[in-house]
């Protein structure tokens, strides 16, 4: 019986082939982390911006009393009051859009838990002005983004505190191109209003005339994926994909 020839595959179609599956393992390992956005895009972007609690930072107000076991109790009742209970977390939502400030927050969480004033402020004081980066390597990234020209930003849903003290403290305002907080912007990153504009993001990006596509926001919480409509992509912090490993990759396409 005549032996019927096997095709073989050429060079073209072994090369075509492997570069399919090159991208699909980018594809899948991008998207197991939180990613919308694939490997193989080119992410060349002209403004960077970066969250600072949970991402470039994890130090929290009044930490340094969770970590002494004398001030402990205080640290939980100053929790519970403003970050639990349903009127600190309204109040501090306000905080955060500007409604009030550091005085008035201080004052309430006086009244609920009987902390004296000036405990309260200098301790988050102090808690503010000691925050440190998630990552000392961060710093240089940003430092190496910026030299190539790409402009690096803070963009924040935070208090008046931000301002007063962490800025100064740390010197952000030389490390940065620019800092957006929520209590100057008077919204927060994920409020939408009317017609798609965005109070916290929109001014600036028509300021700087930044077109969808040339910005992008690195951030731990997954649910901005939603400023993907005003045209700035998005990148998800997680325990799969650091912020380094994010500004890596940026710098890398960059």
């Amino acid at each position: 019986m005549a032996r019927v020839p096997q095709p073989r595959l050429g060079d073209g179609v072994l090369k075509s082939a492997a570069v399919t599956l090159l991208r699909l393992v980018r594809t899948l390992s991008y998207r197991l982390s939180g990613n919308v956005c694939l490997y193989n895009k080119v992410m060349k972007y002209k403004t960077i911006f970066i969250d600072w609690h949970g991402t470039l930072s994890d130090s929290r107000f009044w930490e340094r009393w969770a970590k002494d076991p004398t001030k402990q109790k205080l640290h939980r009742l100053v929790q519970h009051a403003l970050f639990e209970s349903e009127e600190g977390l309204l109040i501090a939502r306000d905080w955060m859009r500007g409604l009030r400030s550091v005085d008035d927050v201080v004052r309430y969480l006086h009244d609920v838990t009987g902390i004296t004033i000036s405990d309260l402020k200098d301790e988050l004081r102090y808690t503010s002005e000691n925050m440190v980066f998630i990552n000392p390597e961060v710093v240089h990234r940003i430092e190496a983004l910026r030299a190539k020209g790409v402009k690096v930003l803070i963009a924040s849903d935070n208090m008046d505190t931000f301002r007063l003290w962490t800025i100064p403290a740390l010197g952000l305002e030389d490390m940065f191109d620019g800092i957006l907080t929520s209590d100057t912007q008077g919204a927060l990153k994920s409020e939408m209003g009317p017609q798609g504009f965005n109070q916290f993001f929109s001014p600036y990006l028509h300021e700087h005339n930044l077109q969808p596509g040339e910005a992008v926001l690195i951030d731990d919480t997954e649910s901005l994926q939603s400023v993907e409509s005003l045209g700035i992509d998005f990148l998800h912090v997680s325990a799969v994909a650091s912020l380094l490993n994010h500004l890596d990759r940026l710098l890398e396409y960059n």
